[in-house]
Formats: structure tokens, sequence, C-alpha cells
């Protein structure tokens, strides 16, 4: 299952340096993000709280591949280069309402 708040997997453990992302992303620098190696977490919990649909039970041991995480938030005019270079629609946008 993928979703917005449940884990998805594209392919094996990356162990690997992870590649930059200048290529990808023409005008953008990775320098100011974090590289979170691949390893695994414990997900979601053993409470009988919220719909079984979130994903979010039972805790359950999840291997993810490495990933790189900005270290503060978004800015709207980053978010914005971002939209406009690969026409991301929002929820709401998709949908025409969204919790967040």
């Amino acid at each position: 299952m993928s979703g917005c708040c449940s884990p998805g997997r594209s392919g094996g453990s990356q162990t690997a340096a992870m590649p930059s992302l200048a290529a990808d992303w023409p005008g953008e620098d990775d320098a100011d993000m974090a590289l979170i190696p691949a390893g695994s977490f414990r997900y979601g919990c053993d409470r009988n709280e919220g719909p079984l649909a979130d994903g979010e039970g039972p805790s359950r041991l999840v291997e993810v591949d490495a990933f790189l995480i900005d270290c503060c938030a978004v800015t709207n005019a980053r978010f914005k280069r971002f939209v406009d270079a690969t026409a991301y629609a929002t929820d709401a946008e998709r949908l025409g309402w969204s919790f967040v």
C-alpha cells in the first residue's frame, strides 16, 4: 500500500553515496540537504487508533532507501520552482479539498 502515511519502496536498499540532485534540478543546490542513510525503523503503533487504511498499525520493521531531506522548511519560492519544474499538483488541487 502506498500513500501519504504509508511507506513505499521503489527498489532495493541503496548503500552507495547519494548522487547530487543538482543535475536533476537546474538551479537547485543540494548542499543544504541532509543525507539520511538507508536502514530500518519501527513504523506504526500497536494501539488500535485511527483508520486501518492509514497503514499506522500494527507496528512493524520497515526498510528504507537512503534519501536527502531539506534541513529547513521549504520556502514558497522553492516549492514554486519545484511545481513549475514537475507540474506537481497538491491533494487540494487534484481532489478539490485536503486535510492539510
